[in-house]
């Protein structure tokens, strides 16, 4: 195994066996994880999706399953909102639920984001000054449940303009990370398990009043016009790198490079492409149209990998730039499938 691959690959597909098209029982998702962390592979795995009113569903499996493993490594889907309004009122009932969830099981789960998706009314035509507000006020409600330490990932709205919703929001949560970024002394003992949290060191942790906030893109869908355009897609990449926004992905991302899909009749992301693309935005400062060839290429043969880095044609990024951007800039993917990205890597004898 090179170290660009393990770098690249390392932790980053997340398990979302509980959605479409799986639509997994609950039983068989949480059989599948376990089963995952116990494979050749599990150094790809990272954590389980799971929407917060299920949390409690997954109490006999903690002690049952799951007991003599690791702790289960949750990433919490929350509720969202069709307004601003109750966007906020989910939020408060999400967090107070997963913080009620961990007091119990604190030994057992380990809560490493949460996710959800905003509200088009949060972003408002570009009005990037709208997005800071109602972001901090989102930010107060994460603190007042001393859920600071736990990132999160907002899921970007649909929206006719998305190079302005992704600027403002990549915007806004840039300078509201940079508010938040130093703790006051009492905010440590707030999270007694801080240490355990993400993927931040215990020193970094242990200075930070609120971990960074994120954006989470849409990748694909059951149904042809849930696949957002290379344009789209490169936009909120670039948005993000140039902000220092961490970003997440889902959904359709189960083969590594784009391709036709003919069940669906349109053309489909690939894993591979919306990696290399935040990985050397954030190494190389990629200018939109590079992003772009990156997101759209169809050749798996273009991306190299070597012990020292990683390439796309005649851009490259070092083992310690792939480390830094999977660890602060592109996060994770999540996937109904675990089998099938393993697959495709082995198919074209990249792990």
């Amino acid at each position: 195994m090179l170290a660009s691959q393990r770098a690249l690959f390392g932790e980053f597909l997340d398990y979302a066996g509980l959605f479409p098209p799986a639509r997994l029982s609950l039983d068989d998702a949480i059989r599948n994880y376990a089963r995952y962390r116990r494979e050749p592979e599990a150094w790809m795995l990272a954590r389980f999706i799971c929407p917060v009113d299920r949390l409690n569903e997954l109490e006999p499996y903690l002690e049952g399953l799951l007991r003599d493993g690791p702790p289960l490594r949750v990433a919490a889907l929350g509720q969202g909102g069709t307004s601003s309004a109750a966007f906020l009122d989910n939020l408060r009932r999400d967090l107070e639920a997963i913080g009620q969830f961990r007091e119990c099981h604190h030994t057992r789960v380990v809560f490493e984001c949460f996710e959800t998706r905003l509200p088009g009314d949060m972003v408002g035509g570009g009005q990037e000054g709208r997005a800071h507000d109602w972001l901090g006020r989102a930010a107060e409600v994460v603190a007042a449940a001393r859920l600071g330490t736990l990132p999160r990932f907002f899921e970007l709205p649909s929206s006719e303009d998305c190079r302005s919703a992704a600027r403002s929001l990549a915007a806004a949560l840039a300078a509201l990370n940079a508010e938040r970024r130093w703790a006051a002394p009492e905010a440590k003992g707030a999270d007694a398990d801080i240490p355990r949290q993400g993927k931040m060191s215990p020193d970094e942790l242990g200075a930070t009043a609120c971990a960074p906030a994120g954006l989470k893109l849409r990748c694909g869908g059951i149904e042809p016009g849930a696949v957002p355009s290379v344009e789209q897609v490169a936009t909120v990449i670039g948005e993000c790198a140039a902000a220092g926004v961490p970003l997440k992905f889902t959904a359709g991302l189960h083969q590594a490079t784009r391709r036709l899909d003919p069940g669906l009749g349109v053309y489909v992301h690939g894993f591979l492409n919306v990696f290399a693309a935040g990985i050397l935005a954030s190494a190389l400062g990629l200018e939109h149209d590079e992003i772009v060839a990156v997101v759209e290429e169809e050749d798996v043969r273009q991306f190299q990998f070597t012990e020292d880095f990683f390439g796309w044609n005649d851009l490259e990024a070092t083992v310690s730039e792939i480390e830094y951007a999977r660890r602060h800039r592109v996060i994770s993917f999540g996937s109904c499938s675990f089998d099938e990205p393993r697959a495709e890597l082995h198919t074209i004898g990249l792990i």
